[in-house]
């Protein structure tokens, strides 16, 4: 009996062992789910002007509207200009706070705010809303761009 007990005991140790000895080292832990808010494919449908002394926003609409950016779950995200890929303007981005992404491409880093509407009957990305404002033909404003969710 106590030999049974201490060989039942030493089979569990030595799996335990085992089992850490002998796994990959060298797998990568799938990335979680880092931003629903943003994830899924998005369609640029305008550009849009804040004015900051009113507090006005002027629409206008696009000509060019085949610009799409794919925003993954893990982290990765791609720009298509006419369905082809962008490489140049594709890369990785962070969740920071209140709202605040990090984009990284081959060209450069930066960091920009983006708000998603919560009208579950359409989802629209505003991106790049808070910036400083400039002084833009005797205005002060900043540009940003609007986008639809065309695939979650």
């Amino acid at each position: 009996m106590i030999k049974t007990k201490f060989y039942s005991r030493l089979l569990v140790s030595l799996s335990f062992v085992m089992g850490i000895s002998c796994s990959d080292t060298t797998e990568v832990e799938p990335r979680t789910n880092i931003s629903s808010a943003i994830k899924g494919e998005w369609t640029l449908l305008s550009t849009q002007d804040y004015l900051c002394e009113t507090g006005e926003t002027t629409n206008e609409v696009l000509d060019v509207q085949d610009i799409v950016r794919n925003h993954y779950d893990f982290g990765e995200f791609e720009v298509y200009i006419e369905g082809e890929l962008v490489e140049e303007h594709s890369g990785t981005y962070e969740v920071l706070e209140n709202d605040y992404y990090r984009f990284t491409t081959p060209r450069e880093t930066y960091t920009v705010k983006i708000e998603v509407s919560d009208d579950p009957n359409i989802s629209i990305m505003y991106y790049d809303v808070d910036q400083e404002c400039r002084e833009v033909n005797g205005e002060l404003r900043y540009t940003f761009t609007t986008w639809s969710r065309t695939i979650f």
